[in-house]
């Protein structure tokens, strides 16, 4: 029961900096397609 708490307590900590990482992944992503679609 106690190795589950900190496995639960890790993602809500890092929950905002989580936000962070996915949105600068998803915005090179997005970058990525464009490039793609400007690029025929």
């Amino acid at each position: 029961m106690g190795g589950g708490l900190p496995v639960v307590f890790t993602p809500v900590i890092n929950f905002q900096s989580g936000i962070h990482i996915l949105n600068e992944k998803e915005a090179l992503r997005i970058l990525q397609k464009l490039r793609e679609v400007k690029t025929p």
